[in-house]
């Protein structure tokens, strides 16, 4: 919701959205990551050659629908990551039209990505290292996430579908065990928050660079940074209970 001066009166709704944002502003600044790899491991085939971020669910194309959740953080910087395919640019312009994202870049390659997790790193030339980073793999996720920024907390946070952890989603539960982390990207994916790029570039390198950890289905997935951090001392949440 947009905050202007001479706004007279508002509901509950919007006045409780207003004031997320507010905070959201003050005291939680970050970058967010759409990767677009269409490689994920519940994606399926996109049909007649388009990628599946393009594909209609509805009458809305995929791209949409997944963008939706992402409610008061949509006032931060996106980059949007995808491959290099023709009209690709216009319609990641035409949707962030639609859906008042002003404040964005995009970034397309032409080379083989292994998994999304390296797909973070081709926009790292845009990620202010001090930032919180928040990456939505749209790639991977069937169903629109709601993301409260007032939950993020912690070295690393992940927002899972609610229909994981016996259907029931929590608040913020602390994950601890490191072996546990895998089954972010098994269930899904969803949206991971690090609280910082510089700590995230730090765990990419640290987990498939120089500490040789093996790829999920998918290539390099994001999940596997959080057992890292895990092992490294830091905190990790989940809104939903990882067995």
């Amino acid at each position: 919701m947009a905050i202007r001066s001479g706004l007279i009166a508002i509901g509950p709704y919007e006045r409780r959205n207003a004031i997320v944002e507010m905070k959201m502003k003050r005291g939680k600044e970050m970058t967010i990551v759409i990767t677009m790899t269409d490689k994920g491991p519940r994606s399926k085939k996109a049909k007649h050659g388009r990628p599946k971020y393009m594909t209609e669910i509805d009458g809305k194309p995929a791209f949409y629908r997944a963008m939706s959740g992402l409610g008061a953080v949509s006032a931060n910087r996106h980059v949007f990551v995808a491959p290099s395919i023709a009209g690709a640019r216009a319609f990641i312009e035409g949707q962030c039209g639609q859906l008042a994202i002003t404040d964005y870049r995009i970034v397309l390659y032409d080379f083989e990505i292994s998994g999304p997790a390296e797909c973070v790193m081709v926009a790292a030339p845009h990620l202010p290292a001090g930032k919180g980073l928040l990456i939505y793999d749209i790639g991977s996720v069937t169903a629109p996430l709601e993301v409260d920024p007032g939950r993020l907390c912690g070295d690393g946070f992940v927002v899972l579908p609610s229909k994981f952890g016996n259907g029931k989603a929590t608040g913020a539960v602390q994950v601890e065990n490191p072996d546990e982390t895998c089954r972010f990207s098994e269930d899904g994916g969803g949206v991971y928050y690090f609280k910082s790029a510089a700590l995230y570039e730090q765990l990419y390198y640290d987990c498939y660079v120089h500490g040789g950890e093996p790829m999920l289905k998918g290539g390099r997935q994001i999940a596997p940074l959080y057992g890292q951090l895990l092992r490294q001392g830091g905190t990790v949440y989940s809104t939903v209970a990882v067995r």
